[in-house]
């Protein structure tokens, strides 16, 4: 194949249509006219260089990009997909500005079954990419399903029988506090008062190893859990150095206060770590759940505040006196294990999911790596259905 040259595409030039416009990183528009016929392949240039995006469509590729222009008949859903595998992102020039030159790609050399065993391999790579789609679109259902369950949970609680209570047909079971309505039995506190400790992580620099004791960082925590796996690491002389006067202790909680702010998860292993000062934690006391924390401090109604309190402007920050005097809604400790239980389901629900696309993600690095470079090839028989007259070597 040939790498082409898109053409410039400024804004201002654009009209009202339905044809994509595509830059190095994706569409990042329409037009009323396409100077590519689709489906074809575009390539970032200059800025995510060796990015691979595809278009169904009649496209325009703008100057930042190359689009893909095969010099024989090949299938172009395979095509895209050598083109993922090929590693264009990792030829990024050296010289000026950096970008992709073409004449790099070309050297990049490749395996080029026939035209059948080609369709093949895209009919089996676009099959697991479809599953990934259907699977990445349930864990976001799920996760939506679970942030409406807490602001239920979280506002109107549960009801002897373990039903959600009704504020419109038992107004009288409710009360007016400073987080709106909420049952009568609960109460509003603020965190420094149901809480034994707050801090926050090491205040000086360290130097990170390449294996050691984890280090986090407020990239770590995500989605009620630590990330063990994206963390850094330090060395046990400046482990003890940075953590001389902090104990975490299983059931502390995490929380981000800069930048990223107001992600939580709960300490449950008992493991030797240290963290950034972006990291505050804190240690409940025994009126208040840690897993009812976190829920908390992760629910929409959380965040909210949280927003409502960060200061700053570039990198946002919950300072440790606000933090301290975030309210909560506090239900007896009862209380707060139903409605662990009740969001427990769902929860456990989204990391199956979450187990399944990660299985599906490492399924389709394997296939391509089978399929793409020859190590795998397809018996004949299974070939038939992808026969044409066409089929050339």
């Amino acid at each position: 194949m040939t790498l082409e040259y898109g053409s410039s595409l400024p804004d201002t030039l654009r009209r009202p249509g339905d044809v994509p416009v595509y830059g190095s990183n994706g569409q990042v528009g329409f037009h009323n006219m396409s100077i590519c016929p689709g489906p074809g392949i575009i390539i970032g240039r200059k800025g995510s260089v060796g990015q691979v995006c595809w278009s169904k469509e009649d496209f325009w590729p703008i100057d930042t990009t190359y689009y893909a222009r095969p010099k024989k008949d090949l299938e172009p859903r395979w095509l895209y997909w050598l083109l993922l595998h090929s590693g264009l992102t990792k030829l990024n020039s050296s010289t000026g500005v950096p970008g992709l030159n073409r004449n790099d790609a070309y050297l990049v050399p490749v395996n080029c079954p026939r035209l059948n065993e080609q369709r093949a391999i895209a009919a089996i790579l676009d099959t697991v990419q479809e599953a990934i789609r259907r699977t990445e679109a349930l864990i976001a259902k799920l996760r939506q399903v679970k942030a409406g369950m807490l602001h239920d949970l979280l506002t109107r609680g549960l009801d002897e029988n373990g039903e959600l209570r009704d504020p419109i047909r038992h107004p009288e079971q409710f009360k007016d506090s400073a987080l709106g309505r909420i049952p009568k039995e609960w109460e509003v506190k603020h965190l420094q008062s149901v809480c034994e400790k707050i801090g926050d992580g090491v205040h000086t620099s360290v130097s990170v190893e390449s294996y050691g004791i984890p280090f986090l960082y407020v990239s770590c925590i995500r989605n009620g859990r630590i990330l063990w796996n994206n963390c850094a690491f330090i060395s046990e002389s400046t482990f003890a150095l940075v953590n001389r006067n902090k104990r975490i202790e299983i059931g502390t909680v995490l929380y981000t206060v800069v930048g990223s702010y107001g992600h939580a998860a709960m300490v449950n292993e008992k493991i030797k770590f240290s963290f950034q000062r972006h990291i505050a934690y804190l240690l409940p006391a025994k009126e208040l759940s840690p897993q009812f924390l976190t829920l908390w401090l992760n629910s929409p109604l959380a965040r909210n505040r949280a927003d409502k309190l960060a200061l700053g402007n570039a990198q946002k920050t919950i300072t440790l006196a606000l933090l301290s005097n975030m309210v909560l809604p506090l239900p007896s400790i009862e209380s707060q294990k139903e409605i662990i239980s009740s969001i427990g389901n769902v929860e456990n629900e989204i990391e199956k999911t979450e187990n399944e696309l990660s299985k599906l993600h490492t399924l389709k690095q394997g296939l391509m790596q089978d399929l793409l470079t020859g190590r795998v090839r397809f018996p004949e028989a299974l070939l038939q259905k992808y026969q044409t007259e066409d089929a050339a070597e």
